[in-house]
């Protein structure tokens, strides 16, 4: 599953109340994927990890970016 993918799952959360009444009652990954799964949307763990990695390497960038005024 693509990032994009993962994202139209989370746009389906967002926007339908059962999807998002459900999806606030999962306590575990395989909770999340198992709902997904329902709706779907074919979602693995590895692509909750890769998104994580790929916010906080996207947080980590804007962060640190130089500040050109400084130079």
């Amino acid at each position: 599953m693509s990032r994009d993918a993962l994202r139209n799952f989370l746009h389906a959360i967002e926007h339908d109340r059962s999807i998002r009444a459900t999806a606030s009652r999962c306590t575990t990954d395989q909770d999340l994927i198992d709902l997904a799964r329902r709706n779907g949307f074919f979602l693995e763990r590895k692509d909750l990890i890769e998104d994580q990695d790929a916010s906080r390497i996207g947080s980590w960038f804007a962060s640190s970016r130089i500040n050109s005024r400084r130079l």
